[in-house]
């Protein structure tokens, strides 16, 4: 892997093969640099970003399919209303910095 590739511009294949590299060493007693584990963590890290920036859509993925919110918040292991507060407050920034139609909203049931 080129070293001078910045971690955001790796696929999420290249980040997991990168954090396995890692941890197998470790795991086999074999010598990690300090670098080595350190972009290995930055890997981690910019993975959870994308997770987390992808939950969103999921969110939505799932409500258009028909999913209640209390499904949603079981499946993505939240709080009662959480999916829902954390939909709401993530499209409510993308139509404020004008990411998405004013009108977009929670494709699912009024009713679920």
């Amino acid at each position: 892997m080129n070293a001078a590739r910045r971690i955001e511009d790796r696929s999420d294949h290249e980040l997991v093969e990168l954090m396995s590299s890692v941890d197998w060493s470790r795991m086999l007693h074999e010598p990690v640099s300090k670098d080595e584990v350190l972009e290995a963590l930055s890997a981690r890290a910019e993975l959870i970003d994308r997770l987390v920036r992808w939950r969103w859509l999921v969110l939505e993925h799932s409500r258009a399919a028909g999913a209640a919110w209390v499904e949603v918040d079981d499946a993505a292991r939240l709080a009662r209303g959480d999916a829902k507060a954390e939909y709401e407050a993530v499209l409510s920034r993308q139509r404020e910095l004008g990411l998405v139609d004013a009108d977009r909203a929670d494709p699912g049931s009024l009713e679920s």
